[in-house]
């Protein structure tokens, strides 16, 4: 006569599970400690014209006068995220910093300020650019952003509509609900609420892109015809 407790089955359950926890772990812990490593904040004081660039999880911070930089270029990267980045090139220590709108929400305004106090470069070697070429960097940069809030755009409205249907199957369901479910669907709801109006204002910022890139791409092909 054979007994078994079963404790064979549950530990090769619980080795299988080790076995495929253990280095999704390590991946979110990696990925995670890459983009800190990578995170980089940056101050800028019109005032006593300086920039700051630290980074917060290194515990390093690099401040410059606006002389003291070569300048910035663009970058873009596609793939399954598409992002355009600025690098900041120093004249002293030669270093580079790169800030993307990954990361970064108000990259536009830095981007608007930078075109207007440091000098638009260009290629890995920071190269000085003609006016020509800073144009047409100008404009490729506003083709991208109306191309990306185009793209963007798409994937809120599908939320939007998402959030639509729940927000009228949970409402349906409040009728019949009572005591802490009602409360809880009615708190639901509200917070749905909430994100459709950010959604909703967020694809009008996004509208804004897409039409000033349009202008930009319009003002381009007239130029290339009077020419």
């Amino acid at each position: 006569m054979f007994l078994s407790t079963g404790a064979g089955v549950h530990d090769d359950d619980a080795l299988k599970q080790a076995f495929f926890s253990i280095p999704l772990g390590f991946l979110f812990i990696a990925s995670v400690s890459a983009i800190g490593w990578l995170t980089l904040r940056i101050v800028i004081d019109p005032d006593l014209r300086t920039i700051t660039f630290t980074y917060p999880f290194r515990l390093q911070s690099f401040t410059y006068s606006f002389d003291e930089l070569i300048g910035f270029r663009y970058k873009y990267l596609s793939g399954r995220v598409t992002y355009k980045s600025l690098k900041f090139r120093t004249a002293g220590d030669l270093r580079t910093f790169s800030v993307s709108d990954f990361e970064t929400a108000n990259i536009r305004d830095l981007e608007i300020f930078s075109l207007s106090h440091f000098e638009l470069r260009g290629d890995k070697e920071f190269r000085r650019l003609t006016d020509q070429e800073k144009k047409s960097q100008r404009r490729q940069s506003q083709h991208f952003d109306g191309a990306q809030a185009n793209e963007i755009k798409y994937h809120l409205i599908v939320a939007l509509f998402v959030l639509a249907f729940l927000s009228v199957t949970l409402l349906k369901a409040m009728i019949s609900s009572k005591g802490t479910k009602f409360y809880v669907q009615c708190t639901t709801v509200v917070i749905m609420t909430w994100l459709a109006i950010s959604i909703r204002n967020r694809i009008g910022k996004l509208r804004k892109i897409i039409k000033e890139a349009d202008l930009s791409g319009k003002r381009s092909k007239k130029e290339i015809k009077n020419k």
